[in-house]
């Protein structure tokens, strides 16, 4: 008998799929052919015809019903603005929330208090703040570098 534990988190594994290779990959000329999909398109292509020996397509089969989920287990949602935020409150059990990278620091900032009345756990918590250096400008009395000219 199976005794489940309280507290434990049970983790969403997703289901895998073999690697798609090129048409002809293998073969000794074609070595200089990255082993990335593309799809077969010649006329007597053995792929295409999808004979067992010229290896796996890429199809709708290898799905995921496990997309946006987030390995703890619950939906994981892409946040860009706070009315997007509103529509969420008070659903923490059931969702993750992300916020976008194009949204700057002031707004992120705004969200995350958001968040945190809301009850929601936000994935990307930490804020990166880009410094730009200061330029300094130099003094108008300062001399100027000048070219020397010699007669020959």
């Amino acid at each position: 008998m199976i005794t489940i534990k309280k507290g434990v988190r049970k983790s969403v594994k997703k289901k895998g799929h073999p690697r798609f290779k090129r048409p002809n990959v293998g073969r000794t000329k074609r070595s200089r052919l990255k082993d990335k999909w593309r799809k077969p398109r010649g006329v007597g292509n053995k792929q295409r015809q999808k004979l067992k020996q010229a290896g796996k397509r890429p199809s709708i089969g290898y799905g995921n019903k496990n997309k946006h989920i987030h390995p703890r287990g619950k939906k994981e949602i892409v946040v860009h603005n706070l009315n997007q935020l509103n529509e969420y409150k008070n659903r923490g059990d059931e969702f993750f929330i992300r916020i976008g990278s194009s949204v700057g620091v002031n707004k992120r900032i705004k969200m995350l208090k958001l968040a945190n009345e809301f009850g929601l756990y936000v994935l990307n918590r930490n804020i990166k703040i880009k410094i730009k250096p200061k330029r300094i400008k130099l003094k108008d009395n300062q001399p100027k570098k000048t070219k020397i000219k010699l007669n020959a």
